[in-house]
């Protein structure tokens, strides 16, 4: 790699035997540290971050050996509140640090200035031996310095993504229809703009909480089924990109790049994964909106108690669409996730003309969005929209509209739209078969950054 391209570098505090604390300034030679995140910051640590004088001071737990052993034992005491309590006591014990983005000059050095002097580490010596350790206690305590990856590019104009989810759409009432009697304008108008699939489906669990994670992650979460407070265990796409990006602004002070918003409460729960690693959790997680808490848009901050909230709880989906136009005009997130909701609930209620009155108002909703994007400067011309379905419902041969859940076509059938200045346009049919695993690696490589946990493909076919 070029010492001349920007890089990432982490840097963790390793603990040793007692509580320590660290006072220290950050500063680059010969480059310019365009961005500094740090790592489980928590403020019931005593934890505390200057983002002008990039400084981070924190108060720590010490390390234990036998933490993992500890963990096992919570989850195991059961209960509903094991599993939160268990990644709580992990949370607090795991090795504390910053992720530092650097504009990379030749002899470009990073200097540390700790309680136990000034390290000075240069790039070329992190591209010979990948880690740097240096002892700064007679404890054990030490620094670690690891080079993590050049910072990501991208050949796309895409310069923000939105995903759409409509929830348990049945192909049948949407491209399946060859009158386009329920969806003329998604069907027939926004379809002869982009490229649509065929065969795209959900051959795994055909329910929310689990197809979500999939959108997400580009894996199968199928472990998950039955569980009212996972998370997804595989990085998101919105921890990916914010954590692994090519954006000049700093995180911290942009916490709402990445948007989530519920039409439906099961899926507050996939804004940030609960998997381990430097560019996982709540702070490189999406900002969590929802139709139910309107006030949130006037003073944004970050949602601590999604739990409360109803776990099945779906709200009209003009209600979901408002709050959404609100999103996009005042917080302009690069990456957007709306879940529409109340279209799976009225179906549930086995009323028909009640279910495809809902098809009907979400075509003019799909419509809507796509105007919504052309006249906003923040996303003309440099958006992607990608509407899909996390599953569709029982086909006549498996009881009907009313329900969804098992490995029928009605249920597994998705649907697959993208439009945008990267997709091939003028009504493209793509007969490949994909799966619901593949948006997120596609959403990835739109915008430049990796998955390295994906399982999915990208969905190659419907680019330029």
């Amino acid at each position: 790699m070029p010492l001349d391209e920007e890089v990432v570098i982490q840097i963790l505090w390793g603990f040793g035997l007692e509580q320590k604390k660290w006072d220290g300034l950050l500063s680059a030679g010969n480059a310019e540290i365009t961005k500094v995140v740090p790592i489980r910051f928590n403020a019931d640590l005593n934890e505390e971050f200057n983002e002008r004088e990039v400084s981070w001071t924190s108060t720590t737990m010490p390390a234990e050996p036998n933490r993992q052993e500890q963990f096992q034992a919570i989850l195991q005491r059961g209960g509903d509140d094991a599993l939160d309590e268990a990644w709580d006591y992990i949370d607090r014990r795991q090795p504390r640090g910053l992720v530092v983005h650097l504009d990379a000059g030749p002899t470009a050095t990073v200097n540390i200035n700790t309680v136990a002097g000034r390290w000075t580490f240069s790039l070329g010596d992190l591209l010979k031996e990948r880690m740097l350790v240096k002892p700064v206690g007679s404890d054990g305590s030490r620094f670690e310095a690891k080079l993590l990856r050049p910072c990501a590019t991208s050949r796309f104009k895409t310069e923000n993504v939105i995903l759409v989810v409509l929830s348990g759409l049945r192909y049948t009432e949407s491209f399946g229809d060859r009158d386009a009697q329920y969806m003329p304008r998604l069907c027939e108008e926004l379809r002869q703009g982009g490229t649509a699939y065929e065969n795209f489906y959900n051959d795994h669990l055909t329910s929310s909480f689990e197809a979500h994670c999939a959108l997400v992650t580009g894996c199968w979460h199928d472990h998950l089924l039955g569980s009212d407070q996972a998370r997804p265990d595989k990085p998101t796409i919105f921890e990916c990109h914010k954590g692994l990006d090519r954006v000049e602004r700093p995180l911290n002070r942009d916490p709402n790049r990445c948007v989530l918003l519920c039409g439906q409460g099961s899926t507050a729960r996939i804004g940030h994964s609960s998997a381990e690693g430097p560019f996982c959790g709540e702070a490189f997680g999406a900002t969590v909106y929802t139709p139910w808490d309107m006030a949130r848009l006037r003073a944004p901050q970050r949602w601590h108690d999604e739990a409360e909230r109803p776990a099945d709880c779906a709200t009209s989906d003009a209600a979901t669409w408002n709050t959404m136009k609100q999103v996009m005009r005042d917080i302009t997130p690069s990456m957007l996730m709306v879940s529409f909701g109340e279209m799976d609930e009225i179906a549930h209620t086995n009323h028909w003309s009640r279910y495809v009155r809902a098809v009907k108002k979400l075509d003019d909703i799909c419509w809507m969005i796509w105007r919504e994007i052309q006249v906003s400067p923040f996303y003309k011309d440099k958006t992607t929209l990608i509407i899909t379905t996390d599953h569709g419902r029982h086909d006549i041969h498996h009881g009907g509209f009313a329900d969804h859940g098992c490995y029928c076509e009605g249920c597994q059938r998705c649907i697959f739209l993208a439009v945008g200045p990267d997709i091939r346009p003028n009504h493209t049919v793509v007969t490949e078969q994909h799966k619901l695993i593949d948006i997120a690696p596609t959403i990835a490589e739109l915008f430049g950054f990796d998955m390295p946990e994906a399982r999915g493909s990208i969905m190659h076919e419907m680019l330029r």
